[in-house]
């Protein structure tokens, strides 16, 4: 792997991690947007957060565990952890302590470790569609998106109105290039959840990747009223910008995004591509350069975008 890139907008830069090169552009900020889902509207929400830090979070309930996993993943590891070893909670509180732990680990960067909660979590309840979902997320992660779309697949098949599922399986659909399924898993996702940011955005690159740029364009621009200081979000629009020929838009879509996270290899390569286009070559050159540096294949993969 080469180095690091940031993905994961800043409100989240604390655990922020490094992702494998294969999951990148187009369609590849798809891990970024599933822990964004996870953190925003895909965490179980049916219980009342936990107040403050000092108050121990309730890892055998079906609860928002958000203020734990943005700021204290690793306390939660340890309370979860505590509980699963004490033998003493019964079915199905058990999957939900292994499937929160799942989470913390998920949010932590140890994406092996939350497959073997999710999995522990699924084998004690069959029917946890949250858990299949996670475990797909998981899976990204570890780049094995044949065995996340089968979790995708099964969380949806469990409660067709799962949002983060069919949002997210429409990114992997999208990477792997079948565009009119992911816009319909899109659209599904949507229509359950009109104003989810992250779904927006994945309809809104599979639309441009159509060819659909207006579309398109509404669609990264509702994502971003939602979200305003999204970076992945500000690439995104900035790539259909730049398809559509609107070279000053997408400079300062790219700058925004950038500002937000440095080291963003496609919003890096595509800024080199509108400023050549622009005729400042060597700004594009230095662009180009730092964005082949972090991701070799990045020229392949936006050579691939219709």
């Amino acid at each position: 792997m080469n180095q690091e890139i940031q993905l994961i907008p800043g409100e989240f830069c604390t655990f922020n991690r490094a992702l494998p090169e294969e999951l990148r552009y187009p369609l590849l900020r798809i891990a970024a947007t599933l822990l964004l889902s996870l953190l925003l509207l895909g965490i179980a929400t049916t219980a009342p957060a936990a107040a403050a830090e000092n108050q121990p979070p309730l890892c055998d309930t079906k609860m928002d565990l958000r203020p734990w996993l943005q700021s204290n993943s690793n306390r939660l590891i340890d309370v979860c952890s505590a509980l699963i070893n004490s033998g003493q909670v019964p079915k199905p509180r058990l999957a939900f302590a292994y499937y929160n732990r799942g989470e913390a680990y998920l949010i932590a960067g140890r994406p092996n470790l939350a497959i073997s909660d999710f999995t522990m979590a699924i084998a004690i309840t069959p029917t946890f569609s949250d858990a299949f979902n996670d475990r797909g997320a998981a899976y990204l992660l570890e780049n094995q998106p044949d065995r996340a779309v089968r979790d995708y697949d099964r969380a949806i098949s469990l409660d067709p109105l799962n949002a983060n599922a069919l949002s997210s399986r429409c990114a992997v659909r999208g990477e792997k290039g079948d565009l009119r399924n992911a816009l319909s898993d899109c659209d599904a996702a949507i229509q359950i959840k009109p104003s989810f940011a992250a779904a927006l955005n994945n309809r809104c690159e599979v639309r441009a990747l159509l060819g659909d740029l207006d579309h398109a364009l509404a669609d990264c621009n509702k994502s971003i009223r939602l979200e305003p200081n999204n970076p992945s979000y500000l690439d995104i629009r900035a790539f259909v910008h730049l398809k559509a020929r609107r070279y000053d838009e997408a400079i300062a879509d790219y700058n925004a995004a950038l500002a937000g996270i440095p080291n963003l290899a496609s919003a890096l390569y595509g800024r080199g591509l509108a400023e050549q286009a622009e005729g400042n070559e060597s700004v594009a050159k230095a662009d180009i350069v730092r964005a082949q540096t972090a991701v070799p294949n990045i020229e392949e993969a936006f050579q691939k975008s219709p």
